[in-house]
């Protein structure tokens, strides 16, 4: 039979319409449905990823190395677990009453506000809608949009997270003890389940197809009672968990289901709900367990332990976490274990508990990570932090920033910012270019350090137009070049430096300053100096301007005062910096000061006016030849005084009567002598007899002399004066002692020398001693001191400057 043109067109439409819907009717027990919309299965459908929270996934994590690729905030506050639809985008909820959808890349694609807090963690069917109840009483079911499709309330408070088991059935628990058996498509009650205790944990569904009568609902409730429903809300049994649960059930493919309760231990429950066994973890279990490979049960303790269990409840291994684990672990498809700990550390462990990496992710949190198709993990901390987990992909630096030139004394300073993305890894270095107007071939001036950003170029030429860019690299490859700066090479001018070698003397009020050049003239020969004058207080007294001699004589007004001068070098550029501040005191009398020597490090050879080493020279000649003649005059002296001395010996003993002659048992050469008085000491008392006090003017001596000043004490030796006297003739008829013989004192010992102190600085030392002065004024004006006192004192203080 023929058909027409028109039959042909009909039974086309009609054949592609069946192909559409055909795959439609397609449920997992057997029983046929039309589905609303297109079907896709989600990345990561819903808390701890399956159906039997078992927490394992399909997805492997070989190429994870820890690395956060973003971080994204949220809300204040987030208990919830994501979950990840077939493209990737991340749904989470959150305290502020609010379900967020994150792109891929961080950003927030929209919000979903509800009447109160969103701890629940979301589920999504295989159409991509997103289910998640509330505090607020309702369940609520809205398109990968964020438009509602229905809501239902429950009359109570939703913790836990839905659960979508084939296309029609959707079980939740809520806070008044109710499983709920909900119409995915409308949101109707198909039928409720009442308990004696809150249901604050999220439903596993068993589900063995060989046995359709196993295919049942596993929750627990807080009233100490694990539960198994059929499909149709019947109680298949319950088991006694001997304690309140907030555990979430795990179910192996061999159909074990373990779970933990409040008296601290870790069940294993069979298909039938008879006790397998139980392993002591001695904790509330805050967090549900996981599979691995049907085998072996992965649980978290509040001790920051990670124990390992085999089937039969035997310990295979435990790992020390850095503080208490409220999150369940999940498993990858290459069986590595990954969970967050309570400062935020996302662990990733091998499936015989050895660690593999570790990164800092956020805070503390109770989430439960979750796995995408490509390996990345995403967790999301108690603050709302939404954070992605992933081997980041690498790519060559953006090219630096802000690129800037500085053109100097015949060179250029060129400096830069970093890139504003580095590639994903670690910027190594930067090339930094150069050419020339001359040359139009670009070479590497130099390679900086990653952590350098600026560069100077010396090996400019005056006159020449330079450009440059700068490239950074890492080690994937270079980034496109910086934008171009340039500069001309030139000379800049330049002031002098700073004058050296200052150096004063003091003569009454008349201050003579001298000092040599800078060792920097500056680019213009130096045309004068600048001196200033300071009082005490730092007020600016005298600006001179002085030609291009190197000294100046000053007349201050007053005595007894501190000055304080500068010198500044001054070209055709313009004044350089001032020196250190020079320190004079003006005493009070016309006694002469001069300023310490200066022992200049520099070579001044090529000054003219530098004549240091030649009076070096002199000093060190006048030394070698007359050391010796200063040691023939003292020899020579010595044996004159010898001579004297035996003369007057003689003259003495030829005048004195013979029983006023020394005896056998004194020595010879002992004699009355005249005691002499220390040269320093004047010939008046210590003490002003003037006046009632008694200060001890020792004790001023004693500061003079010992701390600052070591005197040279003269000899100890004994030493005979030359005494010359006429002995009148003795009287033989009547024998007395002779009158007291006037003596004279042949010659007067000299004043001693006092050695400077070396322990001091030369400035210290002038300080010190004009301080002793002041001292010595005050005293004087006082009446502590006589005039002939305070001279002599001041005369030895006067002879230490000298020296």
């Amino acid at each position: 039979m023929i058909l027409s043109f028109r039959s042909r067109i009909v039974f086309m439409i009609i054949a592609t319409v069946m192909l559409v819907l055909i795959p439609m009717y397609v449920e997992t027990d057997g029983s046929s449905s039309t589905s609303r919309s297109s079907i896709s299965d989600p990345q990561w459908s819903t808390f701890k990823s399956n159906i039997n929270r078992s927490g394992s996934c399909s997805y492997d994590i070989a190429e994870n190395l820890g690395e956060i690729i973003w971080n994204t905030q949220l809300s204040p506050v987030v208990n919830s677990s994501p979950a990840i639809d077939d493209h990737g985008r991340i749904y989470v909820g959150s305290q502020n009453s609010n379900l967020y959808a994150v792109d891929p890349n961080g950003s927030i694609l929209w919000t979903y506000e509800v009447g109160d807090e969103i701890r629940s963690s979301p589920s999504l069917d295989r159409k991509g809608n997103i289910c998640f109840g509330s505090l607020d009483g309702y369940i609520y079911n809205i398109d990968s949009d964020g438009e509602l499709n229905w809501k239902r309330y429950l009359n109570s408070s939703i913790y836990s997270s839905p659960l979508f088991v084939n296309i029609d059935l959707m079980f939740v628990g809520t806070e008044n003890g109710s499983l709920y058996c909900l119409d995915p498509y409308n949101g109707s009650i198909k039928w409720e389940f009442q308990t004696e205790g809150p249901i604050l944990a999220s439903p596993s569904y068993l589900y063995y197809p060989a046995l359709n009568h196993l295919s049942n609902i596993i929750f627990p409730s807080r009233d100490g009672f694990l539960y198994s429903l059929s499909n149709d809300g019947s109680l298949n049994w319950e088991y006694d968990l001997e304690g309140a649960s907030d555990s979430t059930p795990a179910i192996s493919n061999d159909l074990g289901i373990y779970i933990t309760s409040d008296d601290k231990g870790l069940h294993c429950v069979d298909r039938e709900g008879g006790r397998s066994w139980r392993y002591p973890i001695w904790d509330d279990g805050w967090c549900s367990p996981s599979i691995i490979d049907d085998d072996r049960i992965i649980i978290g303790k509040s001790n920051g332990e990670i124990n390992c269990l085999s089937k039969t409840g035997g310990v295979s291994w435990i790992y020390n976490a850095d503080s208490p684990i409220g999150s369940s672990p999940i498993i990858s498809a290459d069986n590595k274990i990954v969970f967050v700990t309570q400062l935020g550390n996302v662990h990733c462990l091998s499936e015989d508990g050895e660690l593999i990496w570790v990164s800092k992710a956020g805070s503390g949190t109770y989430s439960t990570p979750a796995i995408d198709n490509l390996g990345n993990i995403y967790t999301v901390d108690i603050n709302g932090v939404l954070s992605k987990i992933g081997k980041k992909i690498r790519y060559t630096p953006s090219f630096p920033r802000n690129v800037s030139i500085h053109v100097g004394d015949m060179q250029c300073l060129i400096q830069w910012e970093e890139p504003e993305f580095d590639g994903n890894t670690p910027i190594l270095g930067y090339n930094v270019m150069r050419w020339d107007s001359e040359d139009s071939v670009s070479i590497v001036l130099m390679i900086m350090e990653s952590d350098e950003f600026a560069v100077i170029d010396n090996s400019v030429v005056e006159g020449i137009q330079y450009y440059y860019h700068i490239i950074a690299f890492n080690e994937i490859g270079d980034s496109l070049p910086s934008s171009q700066v340039s500069g001309r090479g030139e000379i800049v001018p330049k002031v002098p430096g700073i004058p050296e070698n200052i150096r004063y003397s003091v003569n009454g009020v008349i201050i003579t300053l001298q000092w040599s050049p800078p060792k920097d003239r500056g680019t213009e020969p130096i045309t004068g100096y600048h001196l200033y004058r300071y009082d005490a207080r730092g007020a600016l007294q005298k600006d001179v301007m002085i030609d291009s001699r190197s000294d100046f004589t000053d007349s201050v007004a007053e005595k007894g005062q501190f000055y304080y001068y500068t010198v500044s070098a001054v070209n055709d550029v313009g004044e350089g910096a001032e020196s250190d501040q020079e320190r004079v005191f003006v005493i009070d009398d016309e006694d002469k000061i001069t300023s310490p020597p200066y022992v200049s490090q520099a070579d001044n050879t090529d000054d003219p006016s530098d004549w240091s080493g030649i009076f070096c020279c002199l000093f060190a000649l006048i030394g070698i030849i007359g050391v010796p003649i200063v040691l023939i005059i003292i020899i020579t002296k010595a044996i004159n005084n010898s001579d004297d001395r035996k003369k007057t010996e003689k003259i003495w003993m030829d005048n004195t009567p013979r029983h006023q002659r020394p005896t056998m048992n004194r020595p010879m050469n002992t004699h009355p002598k005249v005691e002499q008085q220390r040269p320093s000491e004047p010939m008046t008392p210590w003490k002003n007899e003037q006046t009632s006090s008694s200060t001890d003017i020792s004790s001023i001596i004693d500061v003079i002399e010992e701390p600052l000043l070591e005197i040279e004490e003269p000899e100890k030796e004994e030493e005979i004066l030359d005494i010359q006297f006429d002995a009148p003739e003795p009287d033989h008829e009547d024998i007395k002692d002779p009158e007291p013989i006037p003596m004279e004192i042949e010659e007067e010992q000299e004043m001693p020398t006092f050695e400077r102190p070396q322990a001091l600085s030369e400035e210290e030392k002038d300080e010190f001693i004009v301080e002793r002065i002041m001292e010595l004024q005050e005293m004087l004006s006082e009446g502590e001191i006589d005039q002939e006192m305070y001279d002599t004192l001041k005369k030895r203080i006067l002879d230490q400057l000298d020296e």
